[in-house]
């Protein structure tokens, strides 16, 4: 099996697997043949995080004309819309039945499709969001705690909740299902209270999602549907 070596000063030693390869973290002064023999007794771990990985590449929606995109847990087909009567570099766009249907004088690149998806996502996530975290603060008494609600494209996190009462939603969520949105909304409105992961903290997103596990885990497992 092909792998790449990182030493580093670290105490143990871990694999990666990415979409550029095998890599193998581990300390300085360690033998390349015990690093063989380490990869060896992960190769069956390897070979299913491989597979996964595969999949969710597989899964990685396609910005291009005629292919779906997730938005409310529905896949909408993007559409192109000829409308002469729109000025040039004006952009609509608009749910058709199963449609995500974009409107323009001319015919979107790639580029600037992806730019005018990423402004009416976020508009969506600005008046659908807020108004389920004012219920949810409202149903757990913590109106007085929350001071702000942001909208950012992140990496590694779909809500975030500041200490200062700020509440942070990436709005790539929006592709997500109204129940697992609101799975969010509740989690991050229970940190108003606790800012941890505690029994508490899961006791409080319980009383506002009785089924949140259920949204919890399929946003693991399937958030990568949401993401181009």
């Amino acid at each position: 099996m092909d792998y790449q070596i990182k030493r580093a000063r670290r105490k143990t030693a871990a694999i990666h697997v990415t979409p550029q390869g095998v890599e193998v973290r581990v300390p300085y002064g360690v033998d390349v043949n015990w690093v063989d023999s380490f990869v060896l007794s992960k190769r069956q771990w390897i070979a299913r995080q491989q597979q996964k990985l595969a999949q969710h590449q597989q899964d990685t929606p396609t910005l291009a004309w005629g292919e779906p995109i997730l938005f409310l847990g529905q896949p909408r087909t993007l559409t192109f819309a000829s409308q002469s009567r729109l000025a040039q570099g004006k952009i609509q766009i608009e749910l058709v039945e199963q449609q995500l249907m974009v409107s323009a004088s001319e015919k979107l690149d790639l580029v600037t499709l992806k730019a005018a998806l990423e402004a009416w996502f976020k508009a969506q996530a600005k008046a659908y969001i807020p108004q389920l975290v004012y219920a949810r603060c409202q149903q757990l008494g913590v109106m007085e705690r929350l001071n702000q609600i942001r909208f950012r494209r992140t990496k590694t996190k779909w809500g975030h909740c500041t200490s200062t009462g700020n509440l942070q939603f990436n709005w790539q969520i929006m592709g997500a299902s109204a129940q697992v949105v609101d799975y969010l909304v509740c989690h991050e409105v229970s940190h108003l209270l606790e800012h941890n992961h505690s029994k508490r903290f899961w006791a409080h997103v319980e009383s506002l999602c009785p089924d949140y596990n259920q949204h919890r885990q399929w946003l693991k497992q399937h958030g990568h549907k949401l993401i181009w």
